[in-house]
């Protein structure tokens, strides 16, 4: 038979003279029985009819009909959702047999034994991915030889194949003509994929490896949107974030401790308050609580209670920032107190001139002050510092006067040279401190008057 088109055209007719009639509705209960149980064997040829023509398609072929994929075309033509085409697309990636270059011939499918087992209408769809998903995930750690014989055993026991002895060949006696004597009843989706975990713990029993990357990898934390009242919350959470966590909730939960901290305003039953404000004579003396030792939270409002304490107290630690724009300015700030001092060139002169971020000491004095050494017992700098780039002015200071510095080596020189009794009879060291001092207030006193944005440290 070439073309099966007429056939199933006339099963489609068929179905059509059984839904016309009213039969259904006045069935008995063993004829509604044998009815599903016919309707179930139709069911799943039919599936096998959808996934055997799926998987013989070519590559191009939804291209050719305007679609994008198989997915799209199995929606429009068979009008399911994309879920349930996604299972026939996946459905039939199993069941796929490659061509032979050479001879052009089929080659057999990857599970030949349950697609033979899909094609009599033993199982469908859902059987066979309930058969093949728990051993499709484990991957290559699998070999073709262990493959084909779980393959062989999942299909005889879909078809209700007693496993009397796990060393025989149930490839052998799936494709026998003869059923065996001891027969169960065909395995349900579910009882395969209980199977099938089984054989995959057997072939492997350490499973696959724990990647750490893939792990990180796979982190996530979402916050849905606002729905009636609350957030929804989701995510995938590290183990070491887990057991942190965990840790909050059993020290919150712990019944010894006092419970989480306050939140703050609650509302309460309009009776409670009422009853409470009346006093004890209407109250019941079986179910009031006034030692507050019965908690009527579930398990989830408590650890939500629990959470919501260890962010507030969190939130009130120091080493939480309290906004972004704060913990942008402290950086800033510690950024501006560590950075050494840039030379900055002014667009009045090609001199470089000194960048004062915090306290600094004066600028390098020149030759002429370096000409009469400062006494060794004063080795603090004398002088203000040099002029700061402030926010009040828009360009950088002039550079320092020369007759400054000059002012400075007078100085030195003559606290250098008061070495003799002064009139006053006061010491030589206190006349040249006093000397200094008022030349040092002399000098400050005309540069601000010759630069008044510029300030100037005593």
């Amino acid at each position: 038979m070439n073309n099966p088109v007429p056939l199933l055209d006339q099963v489609v007719s068929d179905l059509d003279q059984v839904l016309s009639a009213d039969a259904l509705a006045s069935l008995s209960d063993a004829d509604r029985m044998h009815v599903l149980r016919i309707a179930g064997e139709a069911f799943r040829r039919i599936e096998a009819v959808v996934v055997e023509t799926t998987a013989g398609a070519e590559p191009g072929f939804p291209e050719e009909f305007g679609c994008r994929n198989m997915n799209e075309l199995l929606q429009r033509v068979l009008r399911v959702d994309a879920p349930g085409a996604a299972r026939v697309v996946k459905a039939a990636d199993l069941l796929h047999r490659d061509v032979e270059l050479t001879s052009g011939a089929r080659l057999p499918a990857q599970w030949p034994a349950l697609r033979g087992a899909m094609l009599d209408g033993t199982i469908g769809i859902a059987g066979l991915l309930a058969a093949t998903g728990p051993i499709e995930r484990a991957g290559v750690r699998i070999g073709a030889a262990d493959r084909l014989r779980a393959d062989a055993e999942l299909a005889g026991q879909a078809r209700g194949y007693v496993l009397a002895d796990a060393d025989a060949d149930f490839g052998e006696r799936a494709d026998a003509d003869t059923v065996p004597a001891d027969v169960a009843p065909p395995a349900t989706p579910e009882d395969l994929k209980q199977f099938a975990q089984l054989i995959a713990l057997y072939l492997d029993p350490d499973g696959s490896a724990p990647s750490e990357a893939e792990a990180s990898q796979n982190r996530s934390f979402t916050v849905g949107r606002l729905r009636n009242g609350t957030y929804p919350v989701r995510g995938n959470m590290l183990p070491e974030v887990y057991a942190q966590m965990q840790l909050i909730f059993d020290a919150q939960l712990n019944p010894k401790t006092d419970g989480p901290a306050d939140l703050g305003v609650m509302f309460r039953p309009s009776d409670e308050i009422d009853g409470h404000d009346d006093g004890a004579d209407g109250a019941d003396p079986f179910n009031s609580d006034p030692r507050n030792v019965i908690d009527p939270r579930t398990r989830a409002q408590k650890q939500h209670d629990a959470l919501a304490a260890a962010l507030g107290i969190a939130a009130r630690h120091d080493d939480m920032p309290s906004s972004a724009a704060r913990h942008r300015l402290s950086s800033c700030t510690s950024t501006l107190r560590t950075s050494p001092r840039a030379p900055v060139r002014s667009s009045q002169s090609d001199q470089p001139q000194t960048r004062s971020l915090c306290r600094t000491a004066a600028p390098t004095p020149t030759a002429a002050s370096t000409a009469t050494p400062a006494p060794e017992r004063d080795s603090r700098p004398v002088g203000r510092r040099s002029p700061a780039l402030t926010p009040r002015s828009r360009h950088p200071s002039p550079p320092t006067p020369p007759a400054r510095v000059r002012s400075n080596a007078s100085c030195s020189t003559r606290a250098a040279s008061s070495g003799s009794a002064s009139p006053t009879g006061s010491s030589p060291s206190t006349n040249a401190a006093r000397s200094c001092s008022a030349t040092k207030n002399a000098s400050s006193r005309a540069a601000t008057s010759r630069h008044p944005g510029a300030r100037s440290t005593t």
